[in-house]
């Protein structure tokens, strides 16, 4: 069964040789390089981000304006099926589903749950592809960072190729910076959660058992050089978050020489309210990443309906800056 997860980014547009300074994506002419770029026709020139996006998302969306990344033999485009690309100008939202692909070889399928083969293979021209959701929001309190969130599934995400198509479509001089949306309050995030519900580590040794200070934090479990532990029912995972934080501020370097061993990775996932978040120590951050359970499926893929609303809610919930206005809960797909 497919793994559904939404990933949120701010999305930045910044000019060449521009080291401080970000676009207005709510005041598009405002930057050097887009005025002069629409000088001749100012009156029609988009004004917006959600203007000039939504004409690349129609471009996308056309029989051949597929982007192609020829290197990587990958493709991306705007799906053409009905109610499954929506702009709400109002409210500054962009919702669509993408079509990720790879094409470039003879591909035959297999069937897991059947054993069935299909020998109806698809040639090297054509592009295998798998529907993503993608909601784009710019907040009026905040228009330099546009708000992305992007659905990964199985571990398959377009955040790279995605970034390639919009700086194929972008004016030249201007470039995009995409990167991941993460909360700083790593042991609030911790304490608030309803419980842990999985630890994952990874050592340059093989300890038979967590031992020295993590016997303190942990309860004990034996591990080999990667570990993910997990309650075995549904109770959570004992965690003095106090202690953990001590140990782990109180150190210049808390992953090195514990209990004999030097720890490469260091996860906690806690879980409130029915959605789990992975806090990465080794990122320095809270990865606010939605996994989702009992997605409402179509044809084997999540409805884009169901995507957009839990979309929202995430935006809504955790992405907005402090007191900006939160966004109308309906998606606009179908």
């Amino acid at each position: 069964m497919s793994r559904h997860k939404l990933i949120p980014y701010y999305l930045q547009l910044r000019e060449k040789n521009q080291t401080v300074d970000y676009a207005d994506l709510l005041n598009l002419l405002h930057t050097n390089r887009f005025e002069q770029e629409f000088a001749e026709d100012l009156a029609n020139a988009p004004q917006t981000f959600i203007e000039l996006f939504e004409e690349y998302c129609e471009q996308w969306n056309s029989p051949q304006g597929a982007y192609i990344d020829q290197d990587m033999q990958k493709t991306l485009r705007v799906s053409q099926e009905e109610d499954e690309l929506a702009v709400d100008h109002d409210n500054n939202i962009v919702e669509a589903v993408f079509k990720y692909g790879n094409y470039g070889q003879s591909v035959d399928s297999y069937n897991t749950e059947t054993g069935d083969a299909d020998s109806n293979r698809l040639e090297p021209s054509e592009s295998a592809e798998i529907p993503l959701y993608l909601l784009l929001h710019i907040p009026e309190d905040d228009p330099e960072k546009a708000i992305i969130v992007i659905e990964e599934s199985s571990n398959v995400g377009m955040k790279v190729r995605f970034q390639g198509a919009l700086q194929s479509k972008l004016i030249n001089g201007v470039s995009n910076e995409m990167s991941t949306i993460k909360d700083d309050a790593v042991y609030q995030t911790i304490r608030n959660a309803d419980r842990i519900a999985r630890f994952q580590v990874e050592t340059t040794e093989s300890p038979d058992t967590l031992g020295g200070e993590f016997g303190q934090v942990f309860s004990p479990s034996t591990t080999g050089k990667k570990m993910t532990y997990s309650p075995t029912e549904d109770g959570g995972i004992r965690l003095d978050v106090n202690e953990l934080e001590n140990w782990i501020e109180g150190n210049d370097n808390p992953f090195r020489d514990v209990g004999g061993n030097t720890y490469t990775e260091f996860k906690i996932t806690v879980e409130s309210a029915g959605s789990k978040t992975t806090i990465d120590f080794f990122e320095q951050g809270v990865d606010l990443s939605r996994i989702l359970d009992d997605v409402d499926m179509e044809g084997g893929h999540p409805v884009p309906s169901y995507m957009g609303q839990e979309a929202r809610k995430f935006v809504n919930q955790e992405l907005l800056p402090r007191g900006a206005d939160k966004i109308p809960t309906d998606s606009l797909l179908r």
